[in-house]
């Protein structure tokens, strides 16, 4: 599917695709003469995938990244491209926060910005489902800045876990955006993210001050009692910045819990 004319730079892949779409209705494949090893890999993917990229005219890379989007989708039944002019439509890209091209988003979730080599876009296709796919595809909602869409991801059993590992892999910059979705999460219900406090108190004896800082206020928002004494040990702390955050978050936790 083409959301813009293919004009320029976009018409040889263009062309591409409609010659393997010839082929296929003639023969029924649009497979290489030879197949490769992707071509081969790509009989494991079973349930349906959507492949989404943005592109621009201007763009030098765009066209290899449009070819191999095609190329899969012509290649599997199960999976589907669709090329989006940026330029054109600018609503589309701004709900995915497109801030360069090529991007491709695979299933609605995972971003990826760059040309992807088609073996690797395989192998992504072949991993969802895993717990290694939803762990990269929410690290790259957070990375651009799709938040209510990473938010949604942690609402299922496995979210606080995903969540407490997606912060044991942080840093500053991304905490900022891990700690706005917290915010939603718990307006919401102020208990979804219980099940995470376990996993995340190691980081409160981090040696990186900055992280003991921010996980001792993340534990203060959720507001487990279980927190209480691992965030007590941080009072005493040599840097008085982490220790007030320890003692703030002892009020919410008291807070929580008194009510």
């Amino acid at each position: 599917h083409y959301l813009g004319p293919p004009e320029g730079r976009e018409a040889p892949p263009f062309v591409e695709a409609l010659v393997g779409l010839s082929k296929l209705a003639a023969t029924g494949t649009a497979a290489l003469d030879e197949p490769a090893p992707w071509a081969q890999q790509l009989k494991g993917v079973s349930l349906p995938a959507h492949l989404l990229l943005f592109v621009a005219p201007s763009c030098p890379h765009c066209p290899q990244a449009v070819s191999i989007a095609n190329r899969i989708a012509l290649a599997c039944p199960h999976v589907t491209s669709t090329i989006v002019d940026v330029q054109r439509f600018e609503e589309l890209a701004g709900r995915y926060n497109v801030q360069s091209v090529p991007r491709i988003v695979i299933d609605e979730g995972l971003s990826l910005t760059k040309v992807v080599p088609i073996g690797e876009l395989v192998d992504h296709l072949l991993a969802r489902g895993t717990v290694g796919h939803a762990a990269r595809t929410f690290d790259s909602l957070i990375e651009t800045g799709r938040l209510e869409a990473a938010a949604a991801e942690l609402q299922d059993s496995g979210g606080p876990l995903l969540f407490a590992h997606a912060w044991q892999r942080s840093t500053t910059s991304s905490r900022m955006g891990l700690l706005l979705v917290v915010e939603e999460l718990l307006e919401d219900d102020p208990a979804v993210l219980d099940g995470a406090v376990v996993a995340l108190l190691p980081s409160l004896q981090a040696d990186d001050a900055a992280l003991q800082g921010d996980t001792a206020d993340l534990l203060g928002q959720i507001g487990h009692a279980s927190a209480t004494e691992p965030i007590e040990a941080l009072l005493d702390h040599p840097n008085p910045d982490v220790a007030e955050i320890a003692q703030d978050a002892l009020e919410q936790i008291h807070e929580r819990n008194a009510s």
